[in-house]
């Protein structure tokens, strides 16, 4: 009995202290949506979810102040470095599904092979 009183009471204290840190403590512990989305000030429509986008999401970023400048001057490359890699790797992925697929037709060797090679004016491979 003591020790499922036990066990009760570190449940509770564990979803207290859960509680307590989204609460309470800094923004980089703490749960801070309602404080945004709440705000009067704030319209929904200055977020993505606000319009209804599939494509985008919103970001966040919570830092001290002294690190501002240093986000902000930095953010371009950062963005830029993230998308060539993004680039990067659809052009991977775009070649080998290509490759893929030219197997694919080489293997049944029929009209759809000819046609392939003609469109894309590969001559024969």
């Amino acid at each position: 009995m003591l020790k499922k009183e036990t066990e009760v009471h570190n449940q509770i204290k564990t979803k207290l202290g859960a509680y307590t840190k989204k609460e309470g403590g800094n923004l980089t512990t703490r749960d801070f949506t309602d404080d945004i989305y709440l705000k009067k000030e704030l319209q929904v429509t200055s977020f993505v979810e606000g319009i209804g986008s599939e494509l985008f999401s919103n970001l966040l970023v919570v830092l001290p102040k002294l690190k501002l400048d240093l986000f902000v001057s930095e953010q371009d490359k950062i963005m830029g470095e993230y998308y060539d890699m993004m680039d990067g790797n659809e052009h991977k992925r775009l070649g080998d599904h290509a490759k893929s697929r030219l197997n694919e037709l080489k293997e049944k060797q029929g009209n759809d092979l000819t046609h392939f090679l003609e469109k894309y004016e590969l001559g024969a491979v």
